[in-house]
């Protein structure tokens, strides 16, 4: 006969298996959900991608990818400020995400705030110094703000991180002749 102890032991074990299958379960499912969301994305089945994202959020809330897609594709149907809502979750989410940072920046940018977007992507470049779109996009905030001299180097350090970055050549030629 088992003791007491070992009886509690084996239902301990068992219960922390049967939670370990259930949170590996749930982690193939997320994935899977998250795959099919970017695909949606990415084929530009936008009011798809919406209801995906709300779905996945809706059962897993702390997902920062969820946010991100679901804010990119409200931007891209044009609901920005329910997009800069998403995308600041996602940054309370992943503090450490720079894409959020640079996602939150383009929303930002969207809506005319454009010290918003700045100290948004100023952050993003913090977190990843070698992120020549970040200091593109930076690059375009101070065009914009009438800060040129800050524009170009800016646009200088994109292309320095990236070579083939051609945007980032033509905001260049675009800073230095305007």
């Amino acid at each position: 006969m088992l003791e007491e102890d070992e009886i509690k032991c084996k239902v301990f074990i068992t219960l922390q298996q049967e939670k370990e299958l259930s949170t590996t379960h749930s982690q193939v499912e997320l994935g899977s959900k998250l795959k099919t969301l970017l695909k949606l994305f990415q084929k530009g089945n936008l009011e798809k991608s919406e209801r995906q994202a709300s779905i996945i959020i809706k059962k897993y809330p702390k997902n920062q990818f969820s946010w991100n897609i679901l804010g990119l594709t409200l931007g891209k149907l044009g609901k920005i400020n329910e997009a800069l809502i998403a995308h600041k979750k996602a940054v309370m989410l992943s503090i450490n995400d720079p894409d959020s940072y640079i996602n939150l920046g383009n929303t930002y940018k969207e809506l005319g705030n454009l010290k918003g977007a700045e100290k948004n992507y100023r952050v993003g470049i913090d977190l990843k110094p070698d992120y020549a779109q970040a200091f593109s996009n930076l690059g375009n905030i101070l065009y914009d703000l009438g800060k040129f001299e800050q524009a170009l180097i800016n646009f200088e350090k994109a292309l320095e991180l990236n070579p083939y970055f051609v945007q980032a050549y033509s905001n260049m030629g675009f800073t230095q002749n305007g």
